[in-house]
């Protein structure tokens, strides 16, 4: 007779000739299987390929100096802030960006003011230490000077930008996509990677009265929904585990 191991029983009932027969299902140590979950987790992430996503929230609290913001007459105006979101693509060798910016003129009409004028706007590249309230070196610029995005139909314009001013309003938004081989000052997307995986590059927007820079944002990885899947399943299994020991396979 079969005898059960458990404190609480799991029993299959197994159907056939002469009438049905009761296992018991053997799964091994709790530790073994959540051995075995961990290797599938580790082998199912690094075989996978799909895009890296990122995305950036910029304000001027993230700037290490800033001046204002305030009017060329000294009063103050509205302070600027904006989102970025970047998809790095399953061959790592293209960055696509989207940006929306209020309250930084786009086109030095959109306001009466100059002071809020835009002048440059970047991804500054790693490395960072500390990864925040660090200035680094301008790794790929999208308006302005310098102007990396080669294949951007906006190269040609004066000034060279990835940018659209709002129709109403003042800010607007920016789109472009950095290519392996582009960058500037000895930088691409191809030597940022390592940086840009690690949360170490950050997008900037200059002004007038900030030429140092007046809006910023960390550009941050977002997480891989495959990834907290695949922890979720261990999570999961790791209780059923608790709950169930350990059997012993009789029939």
């Amino acid at each position: 007779m079969a005898k059960n191991v458990l404190t609480r029983q799991t029993p299959l009932t197994l159907a056939g000739r002469g009438g049905g027969k009761m296992c018991w299902l053997n799964t091994g140590s709790a530790m073994n299987i959540i051995l075995k979950i961990f290797i599938l987790m580790v082998a199912a992430v690094g075989t996978a390929h799909a895009v890296v996503l990122f995305e950036a929230t910029m304000t001027t609290s993230q700037e290490p100096v800033l001046v204002g913001p305030t009017t060329a007459a000294g009063a103050p105006r509205a302070t600027p802030f904006g989102t970025a979101s970047f998809v790095l693509n399953d061959a790592m060798n293209a960055l696509s960006f989207t940006a929306t910016v209020f309250n930084i003129d786009f086109t030095g009409t959109q306001t009466a003011d100059v002071n809020d004028n835009l002048l440059n706007a970047h991804i500054h590249g790693g490395p960072l230490t500390p990864p925040t309230f660090t200035t680094r070196a301008v790794v790929w610029g999208f308006f302005g000077t310098p102007f990396n995005d080669i294949n951007s139909p906006g190269a040609g314009l004066s000034p060279a930008s990835d940018c659209t001013p709002f129709a109403t309003g003042v800010g607007g938004t920016c789109a472009g996509t950095w290519d392996a081989s582009e960058g500037n000052g000895g930088q691409t997307l191809i030597s940022q990677l390592p940086f840009l995986l690690s949360n170490q590059d950050y997008i900037n927007f200059h002004t007038v009265q900030n030429p140092g820079g007046e809006i910023r944002g960390q550009i941050v990885r977002v997480p891989e929904p495959g990834s907290l899947a695949l922890v979720g399943c261990a999570l999961g299994g790791i209780y059923l585990v608790t709950r169930r020991k350990a059997a012993t396979l009789s029939v």
